[in-house]
């Protein structure tokens, strides 16, 4: 018989003994075939008791189930089974404004006076208080004597309009009254978003020690103890959003937010629209984590957390939508919750104890518009983790979800803000 004749005969008892022998040896074996699309985190769900904890306390931040009508309170997980969706319970996790209705909602159209007695309009000439030059609204075109061109003005809903007259009002806010008690010496981050609609002067906000020495109780000085946020605009539409941080040190007597003309008792007209004024102390820690604490288990599982050689590529992956009740302008069908607001996005930090002592990995996610609708994050990661469970008790690796931009300055620190979470998990990918 020919030769080439031959090996075709002779190849499928070849294969047949090579599969065979591979099969005896254990070669053709999926090692990984308890891992391939099982979620690591299965007892980390986020309504497992005491696994995911707020790295600050409940006065600076919220995780809870929403209970309020219009807000997605379940995520349904139909890609392991179509024909079996699995529903997942929805978290808030919010950062809380400090600053008490910093939106103005609580506010009525048409008010003239503040309802909380930590805001004030005084007179820079004699320090007495005028509440006669503000006025709360949705929208403003003609304020008082004041004509304000083209469409009217609007914020978010609900804002404040004041106006700095001849006789030099200034709109202050006491921050030891508004924030009470939270209120320390610490690192903060203000924000507020503001139109200038005067001919006059340019805007400029001073931190001070108190109500009354306002030209000599400066404390925080940005230019010349003031922060100058704008010239005039052209088109008196433009909104101006400001974030600015500031330390209040132990010795410190910093305690006035007082905006007006960058001149302190400029005799111009200064007309002027406020909004989302937020204030949250940016020294801290805001999140909620989950730390696993051995290698041995994921979770409880039945599992180990990564198999054989403690090196692995995972995906962890987390279910994010809006929290309807953010939302000022009523579109989304829920009621708006006073003082809440969308938040910028949401940090997401995985830190493992690895062979190098720590890996870490952090990836910021704005909010986009599809966070209408639950949409999934994903964050690939790689470790080479240590071979056995830390001696100190230390957690071999921890996941934390932050609400805002932890990572870097594209936004000027963090804000404010809240959202829905729903359903970790941690795949292996062999």
């Amino acid at each position: 018989m020919h030769r080439l004749a031959w090996l075709i005969l002779a190849f499928p008892l070849l294969l047949s003994s090579c599969t065979e022998i591979a099969h005896f040896l254990g070669l053709d074996k999926d090692y990984f075939a308890d891992y391939r699309g099982k979620n690591l985190l299965a007892n980390y769900a986020f309504e497992a008791a005491d696994k995911w904890k707020l790295t600050s306390t409940s006065s600076y931040m919220s995780w809870e189930v929403p209970t309020e009508a219009g807000v997605v309170k379940t995520y349904t997980d139909s890609t392991t089974d179509p024909a079996n969706p699995v529903p997942y319970p929805a978290y808030r996790l919010e950062i809380k404004n400090l600053i008490p209705d910093g939106d103005f909602e609580e506010e009525a159209d048409g008010d003239t006076t503040f309802k909380r007695a930590s805001w004030a309009l005084r007179q820079s000439s004699s320090n007495v208080t005028n509440a006669n030059n503000i006025l709360f609204g949705t929208t403003f075109k003609t304020l008082g004597s004041v004509a304000l061109d083209g469409d009217a003005r609007t914020m978010d809903h609900r804002a404040l309009w004041w106006d700095a007259n001849a006789n030099g009002n200034q709109l202050q806010l006491s921050l030891d009254q508004a924030v009470g008690s939270l209120w320390q010496p610490a690192a903060y981050r203000l924000r507020f978003d503001f139109i200038n609609v005067s001919t006059g002067p340019s805007f400029a906000l001073f931190l001070m020690a108190n109500s009354t020495d306002l030209l000599t109780s400066v404390v925080e000085a940005q230019t010349d103890g003031r922060w100058i946020l704008n010239n005039t605009p052209t088109d008196k539409t433009t909104r101006v959003k400001f974030s600015r941080t500031f330390t209040v040190e132990s010795n410190s007597t910093t305690r006035v937010l007082n905006f007006g003309p960058s001149k302190l008792d400029d005799p111009n007209s200064y007309t002027a629209i406020i909004d989302n004024l937020r204030l949250l102390q940016s020294d801290k820690d805001l999140g909620v984590m989950a730390s696993l604490p051995t290698l041995s288990s994921a979770a409880g599982a039945s599992l180990p957390l990564l198999p054989g050689s403690k090196i692995g590529a995972y995906t962890l992956k987390v279910r994010v939508h809006d929290d309807a009740s953010a939302d000022q302008s009523g579109a989304s069908g829920a009621a708006h919750a006073p003082n809440r607001f969308y938040p910028q996005g949401l940090t997401i930090v995985l830190k493992a104890k690895v062979k190098s002592q720590t890996g870490s990995y952090s990836k910021f996610f704005p909010r986009t518009p599809q966070w209408s609708a639950w949409t999934s994050l994903e964050l690939p990661v790689g470790f080479d983790f240590v071979t056995t469970d830390p001696s100190d008790g230390s957690p071999v690796l921890t996941i934390e979800f932050i609400p805002a931009n932890s990572v870097d300055l594209s936004l000027e620190g963090l804000d404010v803000g809240s959202l829905l979470l729903a359903h970790p998990t941690l795949v292996f990918n062999p």
